[in-house]
């Protein structure tokens, strides 16, 4: 569920900048060029880090499926050092807005995967019942939930600025 958000963001960030070089490639002004050169280089940024974010996410989900918590936690990692990559991106002005609100998404979506690796950890330790760890996964799986709707949030803002 969590790889089919971050492919529709990074289709979405693609999207977005096939319509920003259509938009701002008509205003035929150096100021134009220039601002629509900034957004593709910007959006071409953010789509390839979601990218690899992406391939990190697959490989988070194999290493829980093979209940593989050194691998599940090293691919956290490599999940936080690209979210971080994504948060220290600049962004253009007409992109702030968007950047900021996949990002405060994407925290939240590391925020649940963090908590799962803990939840995983702690049945696997012993320190947490099996039916105390459904408990908290269904607390995991609400702040999911509202990760996805701030990302249905950010979706929508790109469609604004699309016109």
């Amino acid at each position: 569920m969590l790889n089919r958000k971050i492919s529709r963001i990074a289709a979405m960030a693609l999207a977005c900048c096939a319509l920003l070089l259509s938009l701002c490639a008509c205003t035929g002004t150096p100021e134009g060029d220039k601002e629509a050169s900034e957004n593709r280089q910007c959006l071409s940024l953010l789509s390839s880090r979601v990218g690899d974010l992406q391939d990190v996410m697959d490989e988070f989900e194999a290493a829980a499926s093979e209940q593989n918590i050194v691998a599940m936690k090293t691919q956290l990692g490599n999940a936080q050092g690209i979210l971080d990559q994504i948060r220290e991106q600049d962004a253009t002005d007409a992109l702030t807005d968007v950047k900021d609100a996949y990002v405060s998404a994407l925290d939240e979506l590391d925020q649940a995967m963090s908590t799962y690796v803990d939840v995983y950890e702690k049945v696997q330790n012993g320190e947490m019942t099996a039916e105390d760890a459904q408990a908290e996964i269904e607390g995991i799986q609400q702040s999911y939930n509202d990760a996805v709707g701030k990302l249905d949030k950010a979706d929508e803002a790109v469609k604004k600025l699309a016109g």
